[in-house]
């Protein structure tokens, strides 16, 4: 009935319109034919759907060449032999038409990168050199390499100052196209000619008369800054080096071989290049000279032809490839860049913040039709308008029906987007959003549009789509091991960061795994290997967990077992089962029942002491509580005599005093007697009869005092007549029932019973006198045997008593106090869990499986022995030397151990002297282990007996012997030359072990010796004379031993190193023996070697030959090498990727319904180099950011890169989780002849809402708005006339970020230290101690915020330096300890550091900036000083801490007077500081300036954070200044990575008020005032500035109390802030001074920060942030209330105190919501007059044409 009532209305309606709108035609009353054109041009422009277009400038410098670019790719990704092989390609190419450069420089990469293979065997390589060519292609369309060739220019530029004397050529040399510096004397040329003569001066210099050692140590002092190698030059390579060197290489070997350094700064196909690098490669061939190119290309270049035609200079200065155009405007040439993003969110428009200035104007233009009412094609105003003219209530009625009728009709064709939801269709979004993703044709398309495109789709997704069972249900599972909402990504396994990550950041990474992948290719293996290599990830890592044990030694037995006791039949055998047990419980209802041996503990203790009983008490407990952990006791004794209890009280007579033993034997412990008892009934009962033992005389202690809910009884300790008739009873009734037989017990007489009993205790007390007789420790003696045999079992493999091995995981009693502050009883619980998650990981990572055995799972991998510094990496970090070329592995001499024909994954190098006795033992254990390989291990003994079914681990190993002899002089004695000889033998290899450990026995004095060894060894006694008698062949084998040592390990003298791990027992301070040995070589198995042996054989057996025939006739000793190499590779990436963690295999998350894979391995087995795994919530801020980053990926590199991307959506949500649309610039990379930009296409934004801009770019980027001409932060499409709305954004400069460290005091940063960055690495500046005046261009102050702290710079090389003043008189750096951090690729490098200890060198040459650890250490005599306090040396100021200084700052302690510097009036300048973002805003900026400047007379400097100006404000500000006489700077700070961040804009603002007011200003800057824009200033402002703070680093207004109404929202009075506040007052943030000396002294900054820090990730706290924080923070850092006249809001404050007022805010009022310009003028008298004025003049301005076109005329920082 309703629809058809609905139908009706309808139709009634339609003919209701169709005569209405025939009446209004034939009327007469219709408007003039241009009149309805205007009307329904407006209608047009009113409803037109608006475009937004973003672009990205760097101010840093113009665009650079396409062709130099490429250069420096391929240079990066793939090489420098590749990068020279693109500039010889390049020279020889032929000139082609500009319209085709980017084919051409293609062309060329592509032939130079990975030609096409001419051979067949050339042909696996092709797809990785396609990998390689997308790669370059990407980097250059992302425009990666151009902060490099920045560099470069700054480099020249530096050259040019140095070395052009005459002002007047320094100029015309410095836009040279080519120019080069030659020598290390100044000289330079700018052509082929001039070089030539050049290069013959500089070599006549190097030819001169001799001189003095000092002179030549002078002489090759570097003088200049460009003969500072960079890590980016490209070394010409030279005939006789097989090698590219690199820069720093290049310069020493000039050095040393006296030849002319020579640097060239031009661009690769220029003509001046060709000339000169023709001639320099001549010159190199003649050993003449040696050549370094920096490229660079100068804009004089596009004058030269060959440059042009031959597409050097395509792209450079934005030429287009086919004329020389002048661009008109120097921004034209500016390098457009992309990789940025930009966010739309929807504004909320509580109060409201639109300028109605903006409107007015448009209104204005526009005439009076701006209430046009339009509604599918109807103009409602107009209609109402003609029938008003006729007349009629009914008619209008009926008008308004049918314009409902209208609007339904409109809303169900396009649909109500931004309709609220219910919160019930709002809880699924996150689901809905994951089936519509992964259910697309094109789920990586699908998912960047949801994201970007949210708040349109929401209502339709929620209104049309239902969630599936299936696809909830996987959700859940999977957040059973994943929190929901969680986002986590890898590249190879190796993690990034969501919130950081860019274009940038994974084309960098990208390129790192392919310069990886080259290096596994150049060991000799195929592009698949190297793809496996790169996918591997470290074992270990994630956990950190101690080493695991083998358990599976004698004599250790269980004594109960739950997979086969009847007890335990009804218990569920499924793993699965049990995790989700333990995930319902959460952990609280302790652990499920599991008929597994799951958790397997081996208590190894010592019954005589009382933590070793309660290790047993506690696991006893486990057992009966049926908890599925099962243990067996393995006792220990000790030959202490006395029984100590001091640790624990609750043992002993309960008054701290020993209770003596009488039933001791004097000989005998109490401990090692019980252990005998122990594994006496072992070996003769079993294991469930010695627990029983152990039990009873742990329970059968006397009870002295009883316990209580706090504290455990008091026990009297054991006596050893307890233990003896306990031992007796359970031994009597197990012998008695064996006498008689067991089941006949009862039919035995009581006179046999008792004849039995008799016997038996009679015999046991027997073994209990002979095991009290047996004093000393032999094997031999039956009733030691066992218990000895047990004791060294654990001494041999490193055990210590009272420990457990938790699933083979070892703990001790000592390390369990020192990290977990319990004993290890007490700690058992916890240390249970943490292997109880292992399990749980291991269960849902489908590593374990049902049909997998438990003990054998959690057994796996174990060790035979404990030896922490070679297990443990967390505790001991390994040292790997650097990698080895892998023919070296090959060349060598080595012994294998086991059989000879079979390749060997372990390589051990063996460095030793013979001729002194530690490497005498160091090289005979190693002999002792290698030759165990070939012996055949007896029962019982040996490490290598393989009771687990593994390969002896000694057959798998081969060694090669290093002797360290430090001199060629020392000659070696007979054994050292024997035993080098020994090495050589190439029959019977098997005893060489035993010929050389028969060759280290003493000798001395014997001349035959030598032949007794040869004969006890069974080696060929003609094979080894010859090669003994061979002085020459063993003269030449010791040298070159002395050189490996020498080139690789830095003459150690005595180390084992293991597939590059090396052990240097000196620096560990331990020794090694053979069965650590054992260990090393087992661990490296485990943790590389394995995988590699399992790569490279594979590899073996795929290799084909041109017919096709698969082969496998690859030499073992190749194999072998190869695996070495390979391991050593896999240890330096584990080693880098250690620093960052590992992200495990997503393999065990179900992906049917949440997940989409792209580009796996294909059909022909190829697979992916690169491995992409992505879980994110797909309705987050970070799915938003990274999904355009992946779409970009993927379309770059195609199936070279596969794709993994898992849904982790909110299951139930209760609030909208995107009110945001987001566009990233990197479309289209495959394109370079389009500039980038942003674009949010038409319609795809509502056009009545009001949007705020928020540019998304990289963390080190410095970013503002340079032109936009509508209000980025309240823009509302609708008012906008044109179709497309243009922004273009500005980078200003990359950070130099960094965390410094006192070396002294680790966990006290240096806080307060000033650091500043210098113009550049002066060379000469370092040796003659003196400093460039006007040198610095940033300084800041370092946080106690993790040392951190940041400097704005652009490319090119500095100085990164202590402030001149106290922070070097306090400081100094470290030389060796300045890190250059590599985020992207995880790599460091030192940095050089001056011998001043005041500097060290910093190179920008990329898109991140510079990221550095700098450790500091304090100067001598000032180890006790503060560097934030300047009078240490006054009353002993150094011995004290800061709470007193903070004492005395508030005690009125008298400080010095600082130094002003005044007017011609003799007045002090007064700093304001402000805020503002929007247009309206802005334009109350200008109003409180005016207001300012009205009242004061003393000189004004004003100071703006420039982020959220916008371009017509901050082009306005100079004539603004100039009109009221005042001064102004921008400034700026970048949110620190480490900070919590804020999302929304407003509180982003709020947070710069007074999160970094210590590190945002000068540090010259000792005051400033901070004025809310929005306020309007009625005082002298010098009055405020002049006001005594009395200590205080900062002082702000209490709130205001006398306006009644408003009591309700005083939330200070009550809640938490009343109990909080204690009585001070609540303070508002609008207005405050601040004492930035004191701030600075206080830490001030450090603190709020830390608590900022710690308050802001509970989304309910810090609700006003700019005043809640210092309000909350005033206990610590305390603020000075200033006056209440100094701000007065109508909000707050009572109409009384008005007319006293020096300030007035206008503050939103929570009560009326009264919009900011409506409450401005009834507020403030004299705002409107004000606001006239500064509109005026701002007008005035606008017609003058002069925005635009001013600059500053000063830097800003």
């Amino acid at each position: 009935r309703t629809s058809q009532m609905t139908k009706t209305t309808t139709r009634t309606l339609t003919v209701f319109s169709l005569v209405l709108i025939t009446f209004l035609l034939l009327s007469g009353g219709v408007s003039s034919k241009s009149s309805d054109e205007h009307r329904q041009q407006k209608a047009t422009a009113k409803t037109r759907e608006k475009s937004i277009d973003v672009s990205l400038v760097s101010s840093l410098f113009p665009a650079t060449s396409h062709a130099l670019e490429t250069a420096e790719a391929i240079s990066t990704c793939c090489g420098e032999e590749k990068f020279w092989q693109f500039v010889s390609v390049w020279r020889n190419q032929n000139a082609l038409n500009g319209k085709r450069c980017q084919r051409f420089i293609e062309s060329a990469m592509r032939r130079a990168v990975g030609g096409p293979p001419e051979k067949e065997e050339e042909k696996e390589n092709a797809r990785e050199e396609t990998m390689m060519t997308s790669a370059v292609k990407m980097s250059v369309g992302l425009r990666q390499f151009a902060p490099r060739l920045k560099m470069f220019q700054t480099l020249k530029d530096e050259a040019v100052e140095e070395v052009v004397r005459d002002d007047l050529k320094k100029e015309e040399v410095k836009t040279a196209c080519c120019f080069a510096t030659v020598g290390a004397r100044g000289r330079y040329a700018t052509d082929v000619a001039s070089l030539r003569t050049e290069v013959s001066e500089a070599r006549k210099e190097e030819a001169e008369v001799e001189r003095s050692e000092e002179e030549n140590d002078a002489r090759r002092k570097p003088r200049y800054s460009y003969l500072v190698p960079t890590e980016f030059d490209h070394a010409y390579p030279t005939g006789k080096e097989s090698d590219i060197m690199e820069g720093n290489e290049v310069e020493e070997k000039a050095k040393k071989e006296r030849l002319p350094m020579v640097y060239l700064y031009a661009a690769t196909g220029s003509q001046c290049f060709l000339d000169m690098h023709e001639f320099l490669a001549e010159k190199i061939d003649e050993e003449e000279v040696r050549y370094v190119l920096r490229p660079v290309f100068e804009k004089s270049c596009l004058n030269d032809e060959k440059a042009v035609k031959q597409c050097t200079a395509y792209g450079a200065f934005n030429y287009d490839g086919d004329t020389k155009n002048e661009k008109e405007d120097k921004d034209d040439e500016l390098l457009r860049v992309p990789g940025f993003g930009v966010e739309l969110a929807i504004k909320n428009m509580e109060y409201k913040a639109v300028d109605d200035q903006i409107t007015a104007k448009d209104d204005e233009e526009g005439g009076d039709d701006g209430d046009e009412e339009i509604v599918l094609g109807f103009n409602f105003k107009t209609l109402r308008e003609r029938l008003a003219e006729k007349g009629g209530e009914d008619a209008q009625e009926k008008l308004d029906g049918f314009k409902k009728q209208l609007e339904m009709e409109e809303k169900s064709i396009k649909g109500d987007m931004f309709e609220p939801l219910p919160k019930w269709k709002i809880a699924n979004l996150g689901l809905l959003a994951t089936q519509k993703i992964v259910s697309a044709n094109d789920p990586l398309s699908m998912l960047r549009d949801v994201t970007q495109n949210f708040p349109s789709l929401m209502n339709k997704m929620a209104n049309t789509m239902r969630v599936q069972k299936k696809t909830r249900d996987e959700v859940k599972e999977n957040q059973r091991a994943v929190p929901p909402s969680s986002v986590i990504m890898s590249l190879n396994g190796q993690p990034m960061e969501l919130d950081t990550v860019d274009a940038f950041a994974i084309t960098d990474r990208v390129i790192s795994e392919l310069r990886d992948a080259e290096r596994v290719r150049t060991i000799g293996l195929g592009e698949k290997a190297a793809a496996e290599t790169l996918h591997l990830r470290p074992k270990g890592v994630r956990m950190k967990e101690p080493p695991k044990i083998d358990v599976t030694f004698s004599p250790v037995e269980f004594s109960y077992d739950f997979e086969k006791d009847k007890q335990y039949e009804k218990w569920s055998k499924s793993y699965s089962k049990f995790l989700k047990a333990m995930m319902e419980s959460q952990g609280q209802g302790g652990l499920p029942p599991i008929r597994r041996n799951l958790i397997n503990i081996v208590a190894i203790v010592n019954l005589g002491t009382a933590e070793g009983m309660e290790i047993v008490n506690v696991l006893e407990r486990y057992r009966k509580m049926n908890i599925p952990v099962r243990y067996a006791i393995l006792a220990i004794g000790n030959d202490d005599k006395t029984q100590l209890f001091e640790d624990d009280d609750y043992m002993g007579d309960g008054f701290g005093e020993e209770i003596p033993d009488d039933s001791l034997p004097d000989t005998q412990t109490y401990s090692n007697l019980v252990a005998k008892c122990a594994h006496y009934i072992l070996a003769k009962y079993g294991a469930k009869p010695m627990r029983a033992f152990a039990i009873d005389i742990i329970e059968g202690r006397e009870q002295l005092a009883a316990g209580d809910y706090f504290s455990p009884p008091v026990m009297a300790p054991p006596k050893w007549e307890d233990a003896r008739s306990s031992f007796i009873q359970i031994a009597r009734a197990i012998e008695v029932s064996n006498a008689l037989g067991k089941g006949n017990e009862k039919s035995v007489s009581v006179t046999d019973r008792k004849e039995v009993m008799e016997r038996v205790v009679k015999e046991l007390n027997d073994v209990l006198d002979k095991m009290e007789d047996d004093e000393d420790e032999d094997e031999n003696k039956k009733y030691s045997a066992d218990a000895l045999k047990a004791k060294r079992a654990i001494e041999s493999r490193g055990l210590e008593s009272n420990s457990v091995l938790i699933n083979g995981v070892y703990y001790d009693s000592e390390t369990s106090r020192r990290t977990l502050g319990a004993s290890l009883s007490r700690a058992m619980g916890h240390l249970i869990g943490s292997v109880v998650q292992n399990l749980q990981q291991a269960i849902h990572t489908k590593q374990l499986k049902e049909d997998m055995d438990a003990y054998a799972f959690v057994n796996k991998g174990a060790a035979k022995k404990l030896r922490p510094e070679i297990q443990d990496e967390s505790a001991f970090p390994p040292t790997f030397l650097p990698e080895i070329p892998h023919l070296f592995y090959i060349s060598k001499t080595w012994i294998e151990g086991g059989a000879q024909n079979e390749a060997k994954p372990v390589s051990i190098w063996v460095v030793a002297n013979p001729d002194c006795a530690l490497g005498k033992a160091h090289l005979s254990e190693a002999m002792k282990f290698l030759r165990s390989s070939y012996d055949e291990p007896e029962n019982g003994e040996g490490q290598d007996a393989s009771d687990d079914g593994r390969e002896s681990v000694a057959k798998q190993t081969r060694f090669f012997f290093v002797n360290p002899q430090m001199s060629d002089s020392a000659k070696p004695t007979l054994v050292a030359r024997a035993v080098v000889a020994a090495t050589q033998l190439t029959s019977a290899r098997e005893h060489i072990p035993t010929l050389v450990l028969e060759l280290l026995k003493d000798g001395d004095g014997d001349k035959n010796f030598i032949d007794r060894a040869v004969r006890a060894s069974g080696v060929k006694a003609d094979e080894f004379r010859k090669l003994f008698r061979n002085e020459e062949t063993i003269d030449y084998l010791l040298k070159l031993q002395r050189t490996i040592n020498a080139k690789h390990l830095g003459n150690t003298r005595r180390a084992f190193v293991v597939n590059g791990r090396l052990l240097d027992p000196v620096v560990l301070n331990t020794e090694f023996d053979a069965s650590d040995l054992h260990v090393v070589a087992e661990a490296d198995l485990e943790k590389r070697s394995n995988d590699a042996r399992k790569i490279v054989e594979r590899d073996a057996q795929e290799k084909t030959d041109p017919k096709g025939v698969t082969t496998t006739n690859v030499p073992f000793r190749i194999i072998s090498a190869r695996i070495a190499a390979l391991s050593h590779f896999i240890a330096k990436r584990y080693e880098q990727a250690a620093s960052r963690g590992v992200v495990e295999s997503l393999e065990f998350l179900s992906t049917n319904r949440t997940a989409f894979t792209l580009g796996k391995d294909d059909a022909q087995g190829n697979v992916s180099m690169v491995e992409i795994e992505v879980i994110l919530d797909p309705l987050s801020k970070e799915a938003q950011r990274i999904a355009p980053v992946l779409k970009v990926l993927k379309d770059s590199l195609g199936n070279h890169a596969s794709l993994k991307v898992i849904m982790n959506p909110v299951e139930k949500l209760s609030d909208v989780p995107l009110s945001s649309y987001f566009r990233y610039c990197a479309q289209d990379l495959t394109d370079w002849s389009k500039s980038p930009k942003v674009v949010f296409e038409a319609g795809s934004l509502p056009q009545s809402k009001t949007l705020t801009a928020h540019l998304d770019h990289p963390e080190p980027w410095m970013v503002t708005t340079k032109k936009a001409k509508y209000d980025l932060d309240n823009l509302i499409l609708e008012n906008v006339k044109e179709d497309t709305v243009f922004a273009e954004y500005s980078l200003e400069s990359l950070l130099v970020t960094g965390h410094a460290f006192d070396g002294g005091n680790p966990r006290n940063p240096p806080r307060g230290t000033q650091v500043v960055l210098q113009k550049k690495w002066f060379m000469e500046d370092i040796h003659e101690q003196k400093e460039i005046k006007d040198n610095a261009i940033a300084g800041t102050i370092i946080m106690a915020n993790l040392g951190y702290f940041q400097l704005p710079a652009s490319p090119g090389r500095f100085a990164l330096a202590l402030k001149e003043g106290r922070s070097r008189d306090v400081y100094e750096m470290v030389s060796t300890d300045l890190i250059n951090i590599d985020d992207r690729t995880n790599t460091f490098s030192s940095g050089r550091t001056d011998p001043s200890k005041f500097r060290a060198e910093i190179t920008v040459a990329s898109w991140s900036g510079k990221r550095v650890e700098m450790k500091l250490r304090k100067r001598a005599g000032f180890e006790m000083a503060d560097v934030l306090s300047e009078d240490d040396d006054e009353n002993d100021e150094n011995k004290r801490g800061l709470g007193s200084k903070i004492s005395s700052l508030f005690g009125g302690k008298n400080k010095k007077k600082k130094q002003v510097q005044l007017d011609e009036n003799g007045l002090e300048t007064i700093h304001i500081f402000s805020v503002a973002t929007g247009h309206l805003y802005e334009r109350f900026l200008k109003i409180m300036m005016a207001s300012v400047r009205r009242h004061t007379k003393n000189p004004l400097k004003f100071w703006f954070i420039k982020n959220w100006l916008s371009p017509s404000f901050k082009d306005f500000l100079p004539h603004f200044a100039k009109k009221y006489n005042v001064e102004y700077e921008l400034i700026t700070y970048k949110w620190p990575t480490w900070l919590h961040k804020q999302t929304e804009k407003q509180r982003i603002i709020w947070a710069y008020k007074i999160l970094f007011l210590d590190v945002i200003f000068p540090l010259s800057l000792e005051k400033v005032v901070f004025v809310d824009a929005d306020q309007i200033v009625r005082g002298d402002m010098n009055e405020l500035w002049n006001i005594d703070l009395q200590g205080a680093p900062y002082g702000y207004t209490p709130m205001c109390d006398n306006n009644k109404e408003m009591e309700g929202f005083r939330f200070w009075k009550q809640g938490f802030w009343k109990t909080h506040l204690r009585g001070k007052p609540y303070h508002i943030s609008a207005l405050y001074v601040v004492d930035l000396k004191r701030f600075r002294e206080l830490a001030a900054g450090d603190q709020l920060r830390g608590m900022y820090d710690q308050l802001s990730k509970d989304p309910g706290s810090l609700a006003n942030l700019d005043q809640d924080l210092p309000n909350f923070a005033q206990h610590q850092v305390p603020i000075f209330s200033l006056p209440m006249p100094w701000l007065w809001c109508e909000s707050w404050c009572g109409n009384e105190t008005k007319a006293a007022a020096k300030t007035i805010d206008l503050c939103n009022n929570p009560l009326t919501k009264e919009p900011k310009l409506v409450g401005a003028a009834r507020i403030v008298s004299e705002w409107t007059e004000l606001d006239n004025e500064v509109r005026a003049y701002t007008s005035e301005v606008e017609k003058s044409g002069l925005l635009g076109n001013t600059k500053p005329p000063h830097d800003e920082l």
